[in-house]
This record gives structure tokens, sequence and C-alpha cells, in this order.
């Protein structure tokens, strides 16, 4: 097989790769699973304040109660943080498709703006 087939074959496949978890992605904002895990952990945290706040007025059954509830929701979370990770992958192992186009500048002043237009001190860079 060429160079230049082999190529083509490792690109087809990436497209492919990016098709499919663009379907996946869809399909699990669809059904909610990011957007749970966020509520889960907002009743989780309010649930915390209130123990916090009312530990010495609730019983005892109450905050084996809560504490039941909070663990139960850790484990609904693990459970879908698990899916939404085998399916979608950290940020750091997404591999990246786009081209990388690198810019010669001779003029130091040019390139000054340009960092700055991008939000950049030049000044903190120290250039060679």
């Amino acid at each position: 097989m060429t160079t230049e087939k082999k190529a083509e074959t490792i690109s087809y496949a990436n497209r492919n790769r990016a098709i499919r978890q663009e379907g996946i992605r869809e399909a699990l904002s669809k059904k909610g699973h990011i957007e749970h895990v966020i509520e889960l952990a907002k009743q989780i945290e309010k649930v915390s304040n209130d123990l916090q706040t009312q530990s010495s007025t609730l019983k005892d059954l109450d905050i084996k109660r809560l504490n039941a509830s909070v663990n139960a929701k850790k484990i609904v979370i693990d459970t879908k943080m698990r899916i939404i990770n085998k399916y979608l992958g950290d940020v750091k192992s997404v591999e990246h498709s786009g081209e990388v186009k690198q810019v010669v500048i001779d003029d130091k002043n040019q390139l000054e703006e340009m960092l700055r237009a991008k939000g950049i001190d030049p000044e903190v860079i120290r250039l060679q």
C-alpha cells in the first residue's frame, strides 16, 4: 500500500470517527445525561448545606436518610459520567483534525500588534 493510499485511509477513518462522535454527542445531549448530572450535583450541594445548617435540629434517622440520598445521587452521577466518558472521551484525548498554519513574521512591530489583537501582552513574552 502506498503512502498516499495510507494517508487517504487514515483521513477516511478520522472523518468517520468524527461523524460517529458527533452522533453520540447529539444522542447524549437529547437524553439529558449531562444536565441530569449537573442537577444531581446541585441537589447534593443543597443537602450538604442543609446538613450543615440544620444538623442540630435533625434526628439521626433524618441524617441517615439524607446521607443515603446523597450516596444514591453520587452513584447515578458516577454511572452517567462513565457513560459520557466511554463514548466521548476526555478532551485531552481528542485528536486534532484541523490544519495548523505557520505564519512567518519578520517585523517585530507587526508581531507585537498581532499579539495585542489576540489579547497577549508582548512584554510578557521574551522575543528572541
